[in-house]
């Protein structure tokens, strides 16, 4: 099925496309979303060795799997599949006017449409389509597949390293225990960051604390894939007149999506809030109330409150679950063009 207005008459596109994975996906999608007719070289021969150590399969293999991704979009009479055995395959034919690329075959782009230039044609339009990020937070590419670091939907990764934006261990350690249920191997550590929040948030200031921790978290890491934020809260809610503790988690990533969950949320005594309008804080409040320092850190007021039949870890757990939501289920929230969730609830 063709789109209903297609930006250009003739794209192309190419890769080695072993194995095929989401990320190929998105690149044949966004494709099949700008072009009226399409051509995809599939790199054979020495193109496909070159500069890998691993054995790639049959082009006539590789020409099979995509077009089985095109038949299940109806879109095999738009496309031809046909392999490749030079960097530029048939980029140079005039008819194309637009690419489709990745970031890391971007600079081939440029080398194409140079040489265009030098044949008295036009520079192909470059679309470039940013990397499908994995559950780890890192793209998802054939070598990461190949090395069995992820699987081909990005959903399966080894191991996740974690920015956390706080120094409260809480914080990490439910971070750790929700991506541990998931992921095999986490690595999670603290990175002091600004929240640009009050000491005390306030309502919409939770998610907004969370999400800078994350965002400067992430960006405070080298190594981290991800960037996690948490955030309590007291919210205000109307209909009931009472004042609720509520944990918000953001989860960015290097593209700077965020995505942000929050966890139960329960009231606290008037006591407690008065204190509060008095200029101190939940943590201060219940040190107070326990005589030691450091509640927050271990049980939190709702560990005090409930006698430890909860604990603010499994509270903060529920948060970052809620974050992490959207990012396992990409096809929900972030589907590729032509893979959107169809309800039939007729």
């Amino acid at each position: 099925m063709a789109p209903e207005d297609p930006s250009f008459a003739h794209v192309c596109m190419g890769g080695t496309f072993s194995p095929l994975h989401r990320g190929h996906r998105a690149l044949l999608a966004r494709a099949l979303t700008i072009g009226e007719q399409v051509f995809v070289g599939v790199t054979s021969g020495d193109l496909a060795r070159r500069g890998r150590e691993r054995k790639v399969p049959a082009v006539e293999d590789r020409i099979a799997g995509i077009e089985a991704f095109l038949s299940e979009r109806s879109a095999l009479d738009r496309v031809e599949v046909a392999p490749i055995e030079d960097p530029f395959g048939r980029a140079l034919e005039p008819r194309f006017e637009a690419i489709v690329v990745s970031p890391e075959t971007s600079d081939t782009a440029e080398a194409i449409n140079a040489e265009r230039r030098k044949r008295d044609l036009d520079p192909l339009a470059v679309d470039e389509v940013p990397f499908v990020l994995g559950l780890d937070g890192q793209p998802v590419n054939g070598t990461r597949v190949a090395r069995g670091e992820i699987d081909p939907e990005g959903l399966q990764p080894r191991s996740v390293q974690l920015a956390v934006g706080s120094a409260n261990p809480v914080k990490v350690e439910a971070s750790e225990q929700v991506f541990g249920r998931f992921v095999p191997t986490v690595d999670a550590w603290t990175v002091d960051v600004e929240t640009g929040v009050s000491e005390q948030p306030r309502d919409a200031e939770g998610p907004k604390g969370a999400a800078t921790r994350a965002r400067n978290a992430l960006a405070a890491s080298d190594e981290a894939g991800l960037g996690v934020g948490i955030e309590a809260a007291l919210v205000d809610d109307e209909a009931s007149g009472e004042t609720f503790d509520v944990q918000y988690a953001a989860i960015a990533d290097a593209q700077g999506r965020v995505t942000t969950g929050a966890g139960p949320g329960f009231s606290y005594p008037p006591g407690v809030l008065s204190a509060v309008e008095e200029g101190r804080t939940i943590g201060e409040v219940f040190d107070a109330l326990e005589d030691r320092a450091g509640v927050g850190q271990a049980e939190g007021a709702i560990g005090v409150l409930t006698g430890g039949a909860a604990t603010r870890t499994e509270l903060t757990e529920w948060a970052v679950l809620s974050a992490l939501v959207p990012r396992l289920q990409p096809d929900w929230y972030r589907p590729l063009p032509g893979e959107e969730l169809d309800l039939d609830l007729e």
